[in-house]
């Protein structure tokens, strides 16, 4: 695990240089359907993050339905630390997280917009960790995702809280670690960087079709394609740029082009090799390279497209996959959002044609572990509630659901994965379920074996996937 030091309000803590994020934005491509003839064009974005946390640390995976709101009772909501401004309609969420959090790490919403935040630093940063409870990056994941239905109004949900609220607080529960924060932020057409500083401070890049992008711990975007309206001019209040490295111009573009986020906020550790990507992020970046060279001149089925994203996800050499050092991949997720439009698609309904198949982890190290996938139904269902299986679960394991603080369902499969992560015949018995998983939810000849209380886009798959698993770890729900 790679550390730096760093000054915090109380002593010299290590950070650790933690998660990796990636994205494809595939070009749309056309192709003939076998049955109808009719031309078909096929847009595909995959989405990819590890949670690197403390090793201990549970992590669970819970979805939130849809939910209105009375604005006049209801004015103001709680997040991890601070109230903030309600809004009339949150949409359905899947999300994973911590289990003490609020927020999120990582998650999806009905809309097929996906989300993943990371830790970052810059030399404001300690106008972040200052002692002040703010909103938490993990706090914006969440909120992200509750109030947007596509990645560029996710980015200005996130922009706009930032701005409003800012960025501070405690990122772990019994630690004042706090840190600035990176976002990779997408849907089906189109993906977003988004990178803080201080309290609230930010640049952001567009990652169009036919782009990809990865995110590891650090700050990435070199030429922002926007940033905070107030950010250049403090730069050259602090000597930090010149008007002359910006041609002295009144063209915002152009000065924005000459602007490198990177290298002006940066930390100020190392010379100018540590401004292009190494370690983990360029390997990140090889695998992402190498995979999109490959699928260059031929459209990859989503069950491939998936494949080619758990090898990046669970390479443990590079340490994309985290094992020891006391920091662990405690979560993973893989998104595969795909949209098929034909003559025949309603060009007014945006989800007409869409698949979006979000696949967790709900144990640590996603190299051991079994990635299930959940779907929203069509009116943002998020399925059955957990309450009756947690129920089930924990009277099978002796344990009282007591107030209600007992763990969820997750959070105990992923206690259950650390005791038995090194039994070789479990672990092939996870693999063997993840397989039949994918041949269930993108082989059509398996499609219509599924039993009928289940479908390739119902949430049940994912409630049935987590039985099967604790029935293979030894704790079956009967």
């Amino acid at each position: 695990v790679e550390h730096s030091l760093l000054p915090c309000r109380h002593d010299f803590v290590p950070i650790p240089r933690s998660c990796d994020t990636f994205v494809v934005v595939d070009h749309p491509s056309n192709n003939i359907n076998n049955d109808s003839g009719d031309d078909v064009t096929t847009t595909t974005t995959i989405f990819g993050k590890n949670s690197d946390r403390p090793e201990d640390e549970i992590h669970e995976v819970v979805r939130f339905p849809r939910r209105k709101y009375d604005l006049l009772q209801d004015a103001t909501m709680e997040c991890q630390n601070i109230p903030i401004a309600q809004v009339e309609e949150t949409h359905a969420i899947i999300i994973s997280r911590p289990s003490w959090l609020w927020g999120a790490e990582m998650g999806s919403n009905e809309f097929g917009v996906c989300v993943g935040n990371e830790a970052v630093d810059t030399r404001l940063s300690h106008l972040c960790d200052d002692g002040v409870s703010r909103l938490l990056g993990m706090d914006l994941v969440r909120l992200m995702l509750e109030r947007s239905k596509t990645a560029e109004e996710a980015l200005n949900v996130g922009i706009a809280l930032l701005e409003e609220y800012g960025q501070g607080g405690a990122c772990c529960k019994d630690d004042d670690w706090c840190y600035e924060n990176g976002f990779l932020i997408c849907d089906i057409h189109e993906a977003y960087v988004l990178e803080t500083a201080g309290a609230h401070f930010w640049a952001a890049e567009r990652i169009a079709p036919g782009e990809h992008r990865n995110i590891s711990n650090g700050l990435s975007i070199r030429v922002p394609t926007r940033v905070h309206t107030g950010l250049l001019q403090y730069c050259r209040n602090r000597g930090w740029i010149h008007d002359s490295e910006h041609n002295d111009t009144n063209n915002k573009r152009e000065e924005l082009l000459a602007f490198d986020w990177k290298k002006v906020m940066n930390s100020g550790r190392g010379g100018a090799e540590h401004l292009e990507p190494h370690g983990r992020e360029l390997a990140g970046k090889k695998w992402l390279s190498d995979i999109c060279h490959h699928n260059r001149h031929k459209s990859s089925s989503p069950s491939m497209r998936f494949k080619e994203m758990a090898t990046i996800l669970r390479d443990t050499e590079s340490g994309i996959c985290m094992r020891g050092g006391g920091f662990d991949s405690t979560g993973s997720q893989i998104s595969i959002l795909q949209k098929q439009q034909n003559k025949n698609s309603d060009p007014n309904n945006e989800l007409d044609g869409t698949s979006a198949v979000h696949w967790f982890t709900t144990g640590s190290d996603p190299s051991t572990n079994c990635y299930k996938p959940f779907s929203f139904n069509s009116n943002g269902d998020v399925g059955r509630d957990m309450m009756e299986i947690e129920k089930k679960m924990l009277k099978k394991a002796k344990e009282d659901i007591g107030d209600g603080s007992s763990p969820s369902a997750t959070a105990k499969l992923w206690s259950l994965h650390k005791e038995t992560k090194k039994d070789e015949g479990k672990l092939q018995k996870l693999r063997q379920l993840e397989k039949e998983l994918l041949s269930q939810i993108y082989d059509n000849k398996q499609k219509q074996q599924l039993p009928t209380t289940f479908s390739s886009s119902s949430p049940e798959i994912f409630l049935q996937a987590i039985n099967q698993e604790f029935d293979i770890l030894s704790l079956p729900l009967k």
